[in-house]
């Protein structure tokens, strides 16, 4: 480990967990920045890959940099996150992932904005999309819209990534740890707490840093995801948002209740296609009301979804859900959790609807109309 005596007006956290093969790029990309007043705490997650021997290399040579190893259990990036955070001493906190990019230009501009605008908490800057290199998707991980950002977190779609945001330490330290229990979209977590927090912001309609996705058809949060340990800590995440006091008025706080259920429909859906734990998921479900998320109809609807899952009376049923469930219950989805679950993959440019998703429902013939699936199913019978 390495210690400076001078505290440094920024401090990078990173995680990282066996990112051998990239940590190198965004060592680099720390590095080639025009702004030399930070330091970099990088805290290993149990890598079992050459990610020590990279990270040991780069503090050895350059004093700004701190590795924390030598743990050898694996317990998320919240966990990694609160250690190098504890140990940095910086006014400013930034939050890097192991396989992202900063821009030449991130550090010093985002310490100019935050010191023309002392009134504010944090800033958040956008971020580009790319698989190899920089600039070629033309994708951004996402963009503001008209809709809360509060509100999009509720709904699963994330306005912003872990990297976005520039903290005042103060802020960060209001906002309080990031929850170790959460496994994946701890993000979604952190930053709903700071916008209910009541923290100041600035969205900066400016991109300077970039968000790698999946290399090699490694997609980390996808398969993370997809475990029981990672269904349930979502589900913990969106319980908690339950017991939450939004102080919304009574339209918005019907459209996050509605996008809370959506959400647990999800993580049954899930339960059900990965793991065919039907117990589970009828569990989950309860939870929709428990908290009287939705109206009783639509909950006896789930109810009969989840029980006769993949049967022709649970198809009917998920149509049903489809056809008459709002836009705020039938959120965007993550059905398919191979692919990085942001908003704007799906669409450029990307303009903030949530979607309507067929996915619930397994017959692709219930899905083009019930009445032909309904015909198709008789002349079967009578065969």
């Amino acid at each position: 480990m390495n210690h400076t005596t001078k505290k440094p007006r920024v401090s990078i956290v990173i995680p990282t967990y066996n990112r051998g093969d990239l940590i190198g790029d965004t060592i680099r990309s720390i590095q080639d920045q025009n702004f030399t007043d930070y330091e970099v705490i990088i805290v290993d997650d149990g890598s079992a890959d050459n990610t020590h021997q990279i990270c040991e290399d780069c503090a050895s040579k350059d004093v700004r940099f701190t590795y924390v190893g030598g743990d050898t259990k694996n317990r998320g990036p919240g966990y990694c996150r609160n250690i190098g955070a504890r140990m940095s001493h910086g006014e400013f906190l930034i939050f890097l992932d192991s396989d992202d990019l900063l821009f030449p230009h991130t550090l010093a501009d985002r310490v100019e904005l935050m010191e023309q605008h002392p009134d504010l908490d944090f800033m958040v800057f956008l971020g580009e999309f790319f698989m190899r290199e920089p600039g070629d998707r033309g994708l951004l991980w996402n963009i503001p819209t008209s809709t809360d950002p509060l509100v999009r977190f509720v709904g699963d779609d994330t306005p912003w990534q872990t990297t976005g945001p520039i903290w005042k330490r103060d802020a960060y330290e209001r906002t309080g740890l990031w929850d170790e229990n959460i496994v994946g979209c701890d993000d979604q977590d952190f930053h709903a707490r700071a916008l209910m927090a009541g923290l100041r912001y600035k969205f900066i309609g400016k991109i300077d840093y970039a968000i790698r996705g999946a290399v090699d058809q490694r997609d980390q949060l996808g398969m993370v995801l997809s475990k029981k340990i990672g269904i349930m800590s979502q589900v913990a995440r969106i319980k908690n948002l339950c017991e939450t006091d939004f102080n919304f008025e009574l339209e918005k706080l019907r459209t996050v209740q509605k996008m809370m259920a959506g959400s647990l429909l999800l993580r049954c859906y899930q339960m059900l296609e990965f793991h065919s734990d039907k117990e589970a998921a009828e569990e989950i479900w309860k939870i929709v009301r428990k908290y009287r998320l939705i109206s009783f109809f639509t909950y006896c609807l789930g109810c009969l979804w989840v029980s006769k899952y993949r049967s022709f009376v649970g198809d009917i049923a998920a149509y049903v859900l489809n056809c008459l469930g709002s836009d705020d219950f039938l959120l965007k989805n993550r059905a398919v959790l191979g692919t990085i679950p942001t908003s704007c993959l799906q669409e450029d440019p990307y303009d903030g609807r949530f979607h309507r998703q067929p996915s619930f429902v397994s017959s692709a013939a219930v899905r083009k109309g019930l009445m032909r699936y309904l015909m198709a199913k008789l002349r079967l019978r009578a065969a």
